[in-house]
């Protein structure tokens, strides 16, 4: 999406006011996705969920910690039980059941999610409904090809070589697989080097 610099100013101010991110995006009326990929283009922190707590519309609904059951599937997936004891209801938003199980919904997708309710009677606080929470994850495959370009090109910061010549003439230069992550400028050095001399000898255009 195109980003207003108005936008981008009340993103700013919605972090530094102590909003999370899930309230930034309500408030803005944008997606989660939309705004978190933008955030953190620009290093934006925003305040991070309380632990043990979910919040939806300013409830004080809090859980007490899970009694978690993990088991790994073969294709990579987990399925998760936990039980836990909430002083309301949660809904069943895939982002609610992830949090409320240890998840981050920013590093995981729901493949499958569902909650049974119990009541637990004690003496110290009567009858609470205590919940089974069953939910199958999924590691996220990694940023959107859109996402993963504006993030390189984020950053980039441009070389003038000072090239006066110009040619009738135009270049195309094939980069291989340049292993971004892990690959530093030494690597590419003599590589960037050679692609220097050939530029200055002028061309129409370069791509």
């Amino acid at each position: 999406m195109q980003w207003t610099d108005e936008q981008i100013s009340d993103i700013r101010k919605l972090a530094s006011e102590g909003f999370t991110r899930r309230e930034a995006a309500d408030k803005l009326g944008i997606s989660y996705d939309a705004l978190q990929g933008k955030a953190r283009r620009l290093g934006i922190e925003f305040q991070k969920p309380l632990k043990n707590e979910y919040d939806s519309a300013k409830t004080d609904r809090k859980s007490q910690p899970a009694d978690r059951k993990v088991a790994l599937n073969a294709d990579g997936s987990q399925t998760v039980t936990a039980l836990m004891r909430l002083k309301h209801e949660p809904n069943k938003d895939p982002r609610t059941l992830m949090e409320l199980c240890g998840y981050d919904p920013d590093k995981f997708e729901m493949v499958l999610g569902d909650y049974k309710v119990y009541e637990q009677h004690s003496t110290e606080d009567g009858t609470v409904p205590q919940y089974s929470i069953h939910i199958r994850v999924k590691p996220k495959q990694g940023l959107p090809i859109s996402e993963m370009a504006e993030a390189f090109n984020n950053k980039i910061i441009p070389v003038n070589y000072g090239m006066k010549k110009s040619g009738d003439r135009n270049l195309v230069i094939p980069l291989p697989d340049l292993h971004f992550g892990w690959t530093t400028f030494a690597d590419l050095k003599d590589m960037v080097s050679q692609l220097r001399e050939i530029i200055m000898d002028g061309y129409n255009e370069i791509v």
